[in-house]
């Protein structure tokens, strides 16, 4: 089932505008609502942001890449000093920081909030194997298919 839209942003989804006219669809302009952030715009475009949903694909490319450098990491803290170690941990830290907001884009994708990293069972292979929901959810369009393809269904 379609919902109603916006006539002027076409987008119906927490239109802040339209909210304080008590969701009157009229021909107000709403400029301050940017619509369902477009998750399929493409991999690795939005990395380092914890907004929008992520394929299984993506996620698990990430998840490959982050255990090369995290075994490269390892390796190379042997054999550095101490200051360069340093320096290395840090990067590490914005390694894992990454990881993390993937993983959190990956329970958008499923329809779980991004707290959902933070128990147990939601680790790396559950979001992995764990399929997306197939239509717009409040995180965002499905980033398996093309955003003019998709309609706003009522959850």
């Amino acid at each position: 089932m379609i919902r109603e839209q916006c006539n002027s942003c076409q987008y119906d989804l927490n239109c802040s505008i339209q909210s304080r006219m008590g969701n009157k669809y009229d021909n107000t302009v709403c400029e301050d609502y940017e619509g369902p952030i477009n998750n399929s715009d493409g991999m690795f475009k939005r990395v380092f942001t914890y907004k929008g949903r992520i394929r299984r694909l993506e996620f698990g490319i990430s998840y490959i890449i982050y255990c090369i450098l995290y075994f490269f990491v390892i390796t190379v803290i042997r054999f550095v000093s101490q200051p360069m170690a340093m320096s290395i941990m840090f990067a590490y830290l914005v390694m894992v920081v990454g990881m993390y907001l993937q993983m959190i884009k990956r329970c958008h994708d499923i329809g779980k909030s991004g707290w959902w990293v933070l128990v147990p069972i939601f680790n790396p292979f559950f979001l992995l194997f764990e399929k997306g929901e197939d239509n717009v959810n409040e995180y965002g369009t499905n980033p398996k298919e093309s955003y003019q393809s998709q309609s706003y269904v009522n959850n």
